[in-house]
């Protein structure tokens, strides 16, 4: 599980986003057009979906990895964003 952690505290570092999840931008702070909070959840659920699919950790790993505290919210979030609970990528 480390190796994950480690890429996602990396590429949260890159982009200067590391210990921020919580931490509010004016809403004319963008990234790629888009705003900050948008791009934060894009990477989150774009890491969360490539460890769902390794099939080697569970859901609640993942979603500690990702920033998620409570499984149920990244769960949510996860199937607000992809259309399918993540539970989905382990049948």
């Amino acid at each position: 599980m480390h190796d994950a952690f480690a890429y996602y505290e990396k590429e949260s570092m890159r982009l200067g986003l590391f210990g921020c999840m919580g931490y509010s931008q004016p809403h004319n702070d963008t990234i790629r057009g888009i705003s900050i909070g948008q791009y934060i959840r894009e990477l989150r659920m774009g890491r969360a979906l490539e460890l769902l699919t390794t099939h080697r950790y569970s859901i609640l790993e993942i979603a500690h990895v990702v920033g998620y505290s409570n499984p149920s919210q990244f769960s949510a979030a996860f199937k607000k964003f992809y259309g399918k609970a993540p539970t989905w990528y382990f049948s």
